[in-house]
């Protein structure tokens, strides 16, 4: 059965890679992007091959993978017949990707542009098969001739643009009717048509359509607040102190130090600002270094926000190495940056430094202290290789730590993503409980909560305890009632997905209760006789008496509650007296399943 996934924060991957011989990155939503391709008698083999280059080309752009905030790319080849290449649920990485268009046959026969048209829409954009509700979808239809059937095609394309979907249609040579590529496309046309003479000339508008594809929709007001709120809810309770340094130059005018502050102010408007939560430091750099503001200066956001609209500027040459050593030095150093929270910089350049190689090794220091760097360069004239250097890289975790735009205009764009991407890189490693000796089973009663509410809680659990970052010693099992078809799964280690098990013969959450009690933390279903023993209980209703029974029983015997509640129909002073304070008493939002996993994986962290 499919797991249903709720999408809520917009979390944007930034890539960079050589297009033409431009650097170019591609910051969209996550999207879920199809290519639909021609492969028609009409192509010649090594046409075909040279259409297949020019759609690696585009899909090298995109951050592809199959985690939420990231793009999947699926395939789909037609001539008289269709054929599925990719699915979007296979786009497990970028390197798979490529091998699989490079594996695309050449089909050879007509050319049948609607029925592939409607294959995308009912075969490919489907949950099942990897679509999500929220992800941007994206066709992109090649084609070198006219279609079997123009009016099935225009019918077919005005269905799939009625979806939601952008379409972009490119025509290959002569015989690509005009007419066609604007039924087919979405409007404006003039920004998602595009034709060329041959398939040589594909590399001629390679640029021009990545830009295009890129872009993002506009996007209804209520949405944007919606992503604003959801990086709140990623950054709550997340401590972290975070350090921005900022580029002040000779080479950026003063109306663009302008545009990098009120940047800075939009990233640190959707932090948890506070003493004991998010702290934020900020310095300047030219030739010569100065610090704004430390960790301590500035507790309360109206205050910091008013800081940074004071900072100064510069002006001078462009010394990375030194202003870096100065934060190696004076900022994250014991005294000044709390130990027990991540820690974060942020640098933002639009040039050379004086010494790439110093700054290299500057940098580098700064990754062993475990300080993760987010680099972001502007405009065209910043190196990219030395970027690379400067941000971080971690073989797990968060995969892009670097940023280039064009403008300090293009900064917007990315304001959202760096403020996600900062709330992700909490170092778990270094402030979860080595010693974290904890059981925990899970009690689903699927009669009562439903299978797709049932399933989302399974994915929680699953996003929550497959944190790579996750070091302690927190074991998990799922309990479920005879009538679902929802495995149960044994103790074992957070780091372990679930997997199909027995399923028990107990039903509703008394039985469930009873049935943990009796068997779950056992030593021969990966029970550890010094771990604690926590049982999270999932409701929706009040508690029955028979309920309350068994939960006694279990407290009597030495076991923990978790309760989490869905709904409005459970009284929390029911079930307070079967906690130890009101910190056990959660609430799980279906339309926020992603919060769940941020407190669970909390909890897997600092123990219960």
């Amino acid at each position: 059965m499919a797991t249903q996934m709720c999408v809520h924060v917009m979390l944007i991957m930034v890539v960079g890679l050589s297009v033409g011989d431009t650097a170019f990155v591609c910051t969209p939503h996550p999207s879920d992007v199809v290519f639909i391709l021609d492969s028609s008698s009409s192509i010649w083999p090594e046409d075909f091959v040279r259409q297949l280059n020019f759609v690696e080309n585009i899909t090298k752009i995109f951050d592809i993978g199959l985690l939420e905030n990231q793009t999947r790319v699926g395939i789909l080849t037609f001539s008289h017949k269709l054929k599925i290449e990719l699915q979007l649920k296979d786009s497990h990485n970028k390197s798979d990707v490529m091998s699989a268009i490079r594996r695309v046959p050449h089909l050879t026969g007509g050319t049948s542009t609607a029925r592939a048209l409607w294959a995308v829409k009912n075969r490919m954009f489907t949950p099942i098969n990897g679509a999500r509700d929220r992800a941007r979808k994206i066709v992109v239809v090649i084609t070198d001739g006219m279609s079997h059937n123009r009016n099935a095609t225009k019918m077919a394309a005005k269905d799939v643009r009625d979806r939601g979907v952008t379409i972009f249609a490119v025509g290959v040579g002569q015989d690509a009717e005009e007419t066609e590529l604007h039924y087919i496309a979405s409007e404006p046309t003039i920004d998602h048509v595009f034709h060329v003479p041959s398939f040589r000339s594909l590399q001629t508008i390679q640029k021009h359509l990545s830009n295009q594809a890129c872009k993002d929709p506009p996007v209804p007001e209520d949405t944007l607040q919606a992503d604003s709120t959801d990086v709140a809810d990623g950054c709550s309770g997340k401590p972290a102190d975070v350090y921005f340094l900022l580029d002040s130059s000779s080479s950026i005018r003063k109306s663009e130090n302008r545009k990098q502050l009120d940047f800075v102010k939009d990233v640190v408007a959707m932090f948890d600002i506070g003493e004991n939560k998010t702290r934020i430091g900020l310095s300047t750099f030219s030739h010569k270094y100065r610090q704004e503001f430390d960790f301590q200066t500035h507790s309360d956001k109206k205050d910091l926000l008013e800081a940074i609209d004071k900072v100064s500027y510069l002006r001078g040459g462009t010394d990375t190495a030194s202003a870096l050593r100065n934060i190696r030095h004076q900022v994250f150093t014991p005294g000044v940056a709390r130990e027990d929270v991540s820690h974060v910089l942020v640098v933002i350049t639009d040039g050379y430094s004086r010494s790439p190689k110093s700054t290299a090794i500057e940098a580098a220091l700064l990754h062993q202290m475990g300080v993760y760097v987010f680099a972001v360069g502007v405009t065209d004239d910043v190196d990219i290789k030395e970027l690379t250097h400067i941000s971080s890289n971690p073989e797990k975790g968060v995969k892009s730590f670097m940023f280039n735009v064009s403008t300090f205009d293009a900064l917007e764009s990315i304001k959202t993503v760096l403020a996600i991407r900062t709330c992700n890189v909490v170092d778990l490693q270094s402030v979860c409980k080595k010693d974290n000796d904890t059981d925990a089973v899970f009690l689903l009663d699927v009669s009562s909560l439903g299978s797709t509410v049932s399933y989302s809680i399974i994915d929680s659990i699953n996003s929550a305890s497959l944190n790579d970052h996750l070091k302690t010693n927190f074991q998990i099992g799922i309990f479920v009632h005879s009538c679902s078809d929802i495995p149960n799964k044994e103790l074992s280690s957070v780091t372990k997905k679930v997997t199909p098990k027995q399923t028990s013969r107990y039903s509703e959450l008394a039985g469930l209760v009873k049935k943990a009690r009796l068997t779950g933390f056992l030593v021969q279903n990966g029970g550890r006789p010094i771990a604690k023993r926590v049982l999270f209980a999932f409701l929706d209703s009040e508690l029955t008496q028979e309920a309350e029974i068994e939960i006694k029983m279990a407290r009597d015997a030495g076991i923990n509650f978790v309760f989490v509640t869905i709904g409005g129909g459970v009284d929390r002073k029911q079930v307070e007296p079967f906690v130890r304070g009101p910190q056990y008493i959660i609430e799980y939002d279906t339309s926020r399943p992603a919060q769940f996993a941020q407190v669970l994986g909390d909890m897997f962290c600092r123990g219960i």
